[in-house]
C-alpha cells in the first residue's frame, strides 16, 4: 500500500483492496474448507470480506464519503506497519538457515520479475508488481487470523495452549517424569527388546527390513523404532514385507501408513446397512474443547442433552431409569460430565459416567464418545474385544465398528481434538446414515 500510494498510479492503490482477498485469510480458509482439511463458520468467511464490500459500495454511491475516507489511507500505514513489525521475530531468519533465506530471496526475486513484467505489460509502471512480490501485511498476518477462526490451528502462532494456558507454564511441563525403561518393561513379560536408531530407519526400507530380520534371527522379540512422522511409511513397508509374524504397536499415524499398503478390497468391513437404533453421545472429558463441543449440541433437533455433576452421577438409581425411559421413547441422548463441578478426589468422573451409561448401550446402535478412558470402560462393559476402523470423519476423529457381542458404530476422539462443531458434525453424520436407510 505504501509503495503503490507513493510511487504507483491511483488505480494501483485502488487495486490493493481487491488483491487483499487473495493474500488475506479469505481464500486460505476457502482452500482449507474445499480440501476438507478444516471447517470455518460462514460468519467468519463473510466477515473477512464484508468491510471491503461495504467500503466499495459506500465509495461508489457517495463521492464525498470516498474522498473523506481516502485521505485516511496514508495515515493508517504507519500504524498497521508498526503493529506488523512488532510481531516479527528476526531470530527466525537465523534459525531458517541458508535454505530458508535462499527460499525467501527466490520468492521475492522470482515472483518479483514476473509480476513487474506483468504490470508493465498491462500498462502499469511496474511499481504495483514489485509491491505485490513482497510478503507483508495480509500475508504475514494470515496464520494468526486463521488460528483465531479455527482452534485446530491455534498453535500456528508458535504457542501451544492447554485450556488457554501456555504449555510451558502448565504443571505437566514442569513435572519430573522419568523416561520409561521399555527394555525392562518388555523383560518383565518375557520379551527381549532392541532399538532401531533413527539413522538406520532413514537409510530406507531395505535397510530397516534387513536389520529387523537380523535382530529376529538373533532371538529378539521386540524392536523399538525411533522415527518421526515422515519415517513411518518406511517402517510400515519394511514390516509389511516381513509378513504376518510382524505385529505393529504404534500411533494412529503408523496405522494410516499401513492402510496404504493394503489392497482396497482387503479393507472392506461388513457393517449392517441399516442403523435403525438410537444415538448416544458420551462426553467423559473435562477439557475446555470437549465442553465447548457439548455446549454446541444444545438446541440440536432430536437430541436431549444432560450435564451431570457429582450429585446426579451418584444418584444412578434416579438418573439411569430416566435416561432409559427417554431412549424407550426413541430419543437420542447426549450426556456429559460437568467440568465446573467439584468431584471428590477418590472418584474418577469418566468411570462413573461410563458406569451410568454402559447398561444403556444395548438400546442404541451408535455411540459417540469423547475421552479414551470413557470409551475403554464403556466398550469393556459390553465385552467388545476390538474396534474395526472404518473412516476418519475429521482429523483425529475416528469412525469404527464393533461387531461382537452386538453390532455398534462408534465415533471416538480424544478430549482435546476437534473444533467447536465436531460433536455436532458426528451426530449429523450418524443421523444421515440412519435416515438414508430407514
Amino acid at each position: 500500500m505504501a509503495l503503490v500510494s507513493r510511487y504507483g498510479r491511483t488505480e494501483d492503490a485502488a487495486a490493493y483492496s481487491i488483491m487483499s482477498i487473495e493474500s488475506g485469510p479469505f481464500l486460505t480458509m476457502v482452500s482449507l474448507g474445499v480440501a476438507g482439511l478444516s471447517a470455518f463458520p460462514w460468519q467468519t468467511l463473510v466477515g473477512s470480506v464484508l468491510p471491503l464490500v461495504c467500503g466499495m459500495i459506500l465509495g461508489n454511491i457517495d463521492f464525498e464519503l470516498r474522498e473523506f475516507l481516502g485521505r485516511a489511507v496514508p495515515v493508517m500505514i504507519p500504524f498497521f506497519a508498526f503493529a506488523l513489525g512488532g510481531t516479527l521475530n528476526l531470530g527466525s531468519v537465523a534459525t531458517a538457515g541458508l535454505l530458508g533465506i535462499g527460499l525467501g530471496l527466490f520468492v521475492v526475486v522470482g515472483s518479483g520479475i514476473f509480476l513487474i513484467l506483468t504490470d508493465r505489460f498491462t500498462g502499469g509502471t511496474g511499481t504495483a508488481g514489485l509491491a505485490a512480490a513482497t510478503t507483508a501485511g495480509n500475508a504475514a498476518a494470515v496464520p494468526t487470523l486463521v488460528a483465531a477462526a479455527n482452534p485446530a490451528y491455534a498453535n500456528a502462532g508458535g504457542k501451544i495452549l492447554i485450556d488457554g494456558e501456555p504449555l510451558e507454564q502448565t504443571q505437566f511441563w514442569s513435572a519430573k517424569i522419568p523416561r520409561p525403561d521399555f527394555a525392562a518393561q518388555m523383560a518383565d513379560v518375557g520379551l527381549t527388546m532392541e532399538s532401531l536408531p533413527l539413522e538406520t530407519v532413514r537409510r530406507g526400507k531395505q535397510e530397516v527390513r534387513r536389520t529387523i530380520s537380523e535382530l529376529v534371527g538373533e532371538g529378539c522379540t521386540t524392536i523399538l523404532c525411533d522415527a518421526e512422522h515422515e519415517d513411518l511409511f518406511q517402517i510400515a513397508q519394511a514390516g509389511f514385507e516381513i509378513g504376518p509374524q510382524c505385529f505393529f504397536a504404534g500411533s494412529g499415524g503408523l496405522a494410516k501408513q499401513l492402510f496404504k499398503l493394503f489392497p482396497p478390497g482387503d479393507l472392506m468391513i461388513p457393517v449392517p446397512r441399516k442403523l435403525s437404533e438410537l444415538i448416544l453421545i458420551a462426553v467423559g472429558s473435562c477439557t475446555t474443547n470437549s465442553q465447548t463441543q457439548f455446549a454446541k449440541l444444545r438446541g440440536v433437533p432430536g437430541l436431549r442433552c444432560f450435564l451431570l455433576g457429582p450429585e446426579e452421577l451418584e444418584k444412578r438409581s434416579i438418573s439411569q431409569p430416566e435416561l432409559g425411559r427417554l431412549l424407550d421413547c426413541k430419543q437420542d441422548l447426549a450426556v456429559a460430565i460437568n467440568a465446573d463441578a467439584m468431584f471428590p478426589d477418590d472418584i474418577k468422573p469418566s468411570h462413573v459416567l461410563a458406569g451410568l451409561l454402559a447398561p444403556l448401550l444395548n438400546r442404541v446402535g451408535a455411540l459417540v464418545v469423547t475421552g479414551g478412558e470413557t470409551c475403554r470402560v464403556l466398550l469393556q462393559w459390553i465385552g467388545a474385544q476390538k474396534l474395526q476402523l472404518l473412516d476418519e470423519l475429521e482429523p483425529g476423529v475416528s469412525l469404527a465398528f464393533v461387531s461382537a457381542p452386538r453390532p455398534l458404530l462408534v465415533v471416538v476422539k480424544a478430549g482435546g481434538f476437534g473444533d467447536p462443531n465436531t460433536l455436532q458434525n458426528a451426530y449429523r453424520f450418524l443421523k444421515k446414515i440412519r435416515i438414508s436407510h430407514e
